[in-house]
């Protein structure tokens, strides 16, 4: 005889608070040729409820800089990072933030010259939901000539 069983009832959906990513570029948005750039990238929590969020890895986010499609530079080439899952919590109007610093060189540590480029901030959540990603352009400029 079969025994037939009810399918399972589906969770509650969880509520997802409101979380936007963003970033920011050191300074007002352009880099001189030779200077560190800076980047911020961040969560922030608009909703009115704790977002609960999971890594896979101690790796929070990843940052790639590219040139006419083409990526030069990614924040976590050659770093190792930890197998373990962990989970960060984002109160109400409040930000996780990461930050990150390219010394103008790609990949193979070779410097790169003037020009636009674009950077690629992603969050490496384990929900789809929050695996977010936000671009900006910026430039790298030459230096200023001194006045005679």
């Amino acid at each position: 005889m079969f025994q037939v069983k009810a399918p399972p009832k589906p969770s509650p959906p969880r509520p997802n608070p409101i979380v936007s990513v963003g970033m920011e570029v050191g300074g007002y948005g352009d880099v001189l040729v030779g200077e560190k750039a800076r980047f911020k990238v961040f969560l922030k929590n608009a909703g009115k409820t704790v977002a609960r969020i999971s890594f896979p890895t101690s790796q929070r986010f990843e940052l790639q800089i590219s040139r006419k499609g083409t990526v030069v530079w990614t924040w976590s080439n050659s770093r190792v990072f930890t197998q373990a899952i962990s989970e960060v919590e984002i109160k109400p109007g409040k930000k996780l933030e990461f930050e990150a610093t390219w010394d103008q060189t790609d990949n193979n540590g070779s410097p790169v010259g003037p020009g636009v480029y674009t950077a690629k901030g992603t969050v490496t959540a384990m929900e789809k939901w929050l695996r977010l990603s936000v671009d900006t352009d910026f430039a790298v400029v030459g230096r200023k000539s001194k006045p005679r």
